[in-house]
């Protein structure tokens, strides 16, 4: 189906479409130059593979449903205003150049794969599949999560990105929840110096050592986030142990973290 945008600029008006409104068994073709752009404000809309062309552009509205049952492919300008698309097929689907996206879920046992950079600034869901990140994949956690429920999963590594607005001058108590995180992940946000960065020991079974900060002195920073430190040197080696962090930030500052996530 090809949009045509006649009547008005309603996805689920049929005059709008060449050959009525599409369902998850018809591509849809988003060209430039139509009377009227695309948006999508009520109730849902339904697609095999979705291709906006250059100079077209498709806008979800807050609250509404995109439900895809095949590729995803921008060569426009897709705005999200707060909707959700959902990945609904039965063999595997690409997504490329959607660049944000509100709310996401994978509900495809063949598996999501990302194309291009994408963040998700809403509620990331993992029904079932996996959803192939290549590295690509931002999760803002400042204005958004990832849900615990389903059985689905991401493969390659994800950023997690927290705001500026959450994080002003002062300490900030840090872990990392994705495995390979290092200390480069947060030197090249807030330069670690032996003042402003911290380790906390919950024991580790040397009543010498108990319950206290371990201040930074040496460390390779590309070491696991996970590595506590043993003393005022880092031993160099992932332990056991149970550690914190704290960062003192000198103003207001934006942090990013990369690695893999195990869902669950």
């Amino acid at each position: 189906g090809q949009w045509l945008g006649a009547t008005n600029a309603n996805w689920n008006t049929g005059t709008n479409w060449c050959g009525g409104e599409p369902s998850s068994t018809v591509d849809v073709l988003i060209p430039s130059g139509t009377p009227f752009p695309l948006i999508i404000n009520a109730p849902s809309a339904i697609v095999r593979n979705l291709t906006i062309n250059s100079g077209a552009s498709l806008i979800l509205t807050n609250n509404i449903p995109l439900n895809l049952y095949g590729n995803f492919a921008n060569g426009g300008t897709f705005t999200d205003n707060g909707g959700t698309l959902s990945f609904l097929g039965s063999t595997s689907q690409g997504v490329t150049n959607m660049a944000i996206a509100k709310n996401v879920t994978v509900n495809n046992a063949a598996g999501v794969i990302l194309n291009s950079n994408i963040t998700v600034s809403g509620l990331l869901t993992l029904t079932s599949g996996a959803l192939n990140s290549s590295g690509k994949l931002t999760v803002n956690l400042t204005t958004g999560n990832i849900d615990k429920t389903g059985t689905g999963s991401i493969t390659g590594n994800i950023t997690l990105v927290r705001n500026a607005s959450e994080l002003g001058a002062g300490w900030h108590y840090l872990g990392s929840p994705l495995f390979g995180t290092t200390f480069n992940d947060l030197n090249d946000n807030v330069i670690l110096t032996t003042s402003n960065f911290n380790s906390y020991h919950e024991g580790d079974g040397n009543s010498n050592i108990g319950y206290r900060w371990k201040g930074l002195l040496s460390a390779p920073l590309n070491l696991p986030l996970t590595t506590p430190m043993a003393g005022p040197i880092f031993t160099g080696a992932p332990s056991s142990l149970m550690a914190g962090y704290a960062l003192k930030f000198p103003s207001a500052t934006a942090i990013d973290i990369k690695g893999s996530y195990t869902h669950g």
